[in-house]
């Protein structure tokens, strides 16, 4: 599936015009993982966001040894949001359960990109939220909508991980 094709089918990417997929399908990149081969890694660097264009990803967190399964993602499904517009670390692990096909967003790519190119959504009220390329350090901006969404995001994985409540290995 051409990369385009799969951002048109994630639903993070609805309210972009075909410019603006076009735009972001030049700097994606499409991967392909065997059979458990993992995405990325629990506490590994956060740079990318996928976007599955086919197949099955299981998402896991660790509990001392044991792997816990938190569910699965498929076709359109996207995972790793926040590593566009903040640096941190992965709160989980992704593997492909089927061989997956995937587009990847390099966070370096992105936020390289003009932020003022037709056919990007804009917040509302114009807003824009300044960022700083990781690999150049060149200022950049995001749409304020986008920041804050992914920000939701992220505390609601973390308040969904603080509070559940793993049940015990039978090993």
């Amino acid at each position: 599936m051409p990369p385009q094709d799969a951002l048109r089918s994630c639903a993070l990417f609805k309210g972009f015009t075909e410019t603006g997929l076009q735009i972001l399908a030049g700097i994606a990149v499409e991967r392909t993982y065997p059979r458990g081969t993992p995405l990325f890694v629990e506490n590994m660097l956060a740079e990318s966001l996928f976007i599955i264009a086919d197949g099955r990803v299981g998402i896991t967190v660790r509990n001392g040894a044991d792997e816990l399964p938190l569910g699965e993602l498929q076709r359109g499904d996207s995972l790793g949001e926040l590593a566009l517009v903040q640096q941190g670390q992965r709160l989980c692990s992704a593997m492909a359960l089927t061989p997956v096909t995937a587009v990847e967003l390099r966070s370096v790519d992105f936020q390289a990109h003009d932020p003022e190119a037709p056919g990007l959504p804009q917040a509302a009220d114009g807003d824009r939220v300044p960022v700083r390329c990781q690999a150049s350090g060149q200022p950049g901006s995001v749409p304020q909508r986008d920041c804050i969404a992914s920000q939701r995001a992220a505390r609601s994985f973390s308040s969904d991980r603080s509070t559940h409540t793993p049940s015990k290995s039978t090993k």
